[in-house]
């Protein structure tokens, strides 16, 4: 339970004892019912509340694979409607210059790859003037909490060492994230990751090669509460 939540739920404990305690012994038994189902009810909902705060899952320690993997879709129902959505946004997103999107999870995610080159120059952590143009389409995806986890996976090709360029990708992806968080979305549920030099697209032996290797993924995994208006078959921006 948060501290001002336990500081209110003793304020409230307190001022009812002396009606709890004249419930106990002077009123009728009705009273003393009424009376008790009230402080009980106040037990219940705030060790309600607790718990559905220690169920929060923090996103942050999940990897890039178990996060795209969660949370599960509940029925049909909120897939199909949910479907009907992504389907609707990645005609959007299909607008992005130079960017390839998927589907993974049978549909239920979308991924947007992004050539880093449209994002940063060769060797900076700094966004640069153009970036803003290719970003602000997710700007969407971050306004409503939990509409969307967004993970931001940054990916290098192999010049320099392994440290150098895990240390690249993590800046880079901080970045993105920061500059998302500006634009009105929550840190919770945006997740950046610094991927290095590894799973590379295509081998390392050619210019071409490796500017495909450098790349930004954003996946869209949708959370929480866009599933349950997937439920109520009314998805809304």
């Amino acid at each position: 339970m948060r501290p001002e939540a336990r500081i209110i739920y003793l304020l409230i404990l307190l001022l009812s004892c002396p009606l709890y305690m004249r419930a106990q012994t002077d009123q009728p038994v009705k009273e003393k019912s009424r009376i008790s189902r009230w402080v009980d009810s106040g037990r219940r909902l705030f060790k309600k509340k607790e718990k559905s705060e220690e169920a929060h899952i923090n996103l942050h320690d999940l990897t890039l694979e178990e996060n795209i993997k969660i949370p599960a879709i509940p029925t049909t129902s909120v897939l199909n409607n949910l479907k009907t959505t992504l389907s609707q946004e990645v005609r959007r997103l299909s607008h992005i210059k130079q960017a390839q999107i998927s589907t993974p999870r049978k549909g239920e995610v979308i991924k947007i790859v992004i050539p880093m080159d449209r994002l940063f120059q060769p060797n900076d952590t700094v966004l640069w003037s153009r970036a803003e143009q290719t970003l602000y389409p997710f700007v969407r995806y971050v306004e409503n909490p939990d509409y969307y986890h967004v993970l931001l996976a940054a990916y290098t090709d192999n010049t320099g060492s392994d440290s150098y360029t895990r240390k690249l990708s993590e800046s880079r992806a901080r970045a993105v994230a920061q500059w998302l968080q500006a634009h009105g979305g929550i840190s919770d549920y945006i997740v950046p990751y610094g991927m290095g030099n590894s799973d590379p697209v295509l081998p390392n032996t050619s210019d071409a090669n490796r500017n495909k290797n450098r790349r930004m993924e954003i996946y869209l995994v949708p959370g929480e509460s866009l599933l349950k208006l997937a439920k109520k078959g009314r998805i809304a921006y």
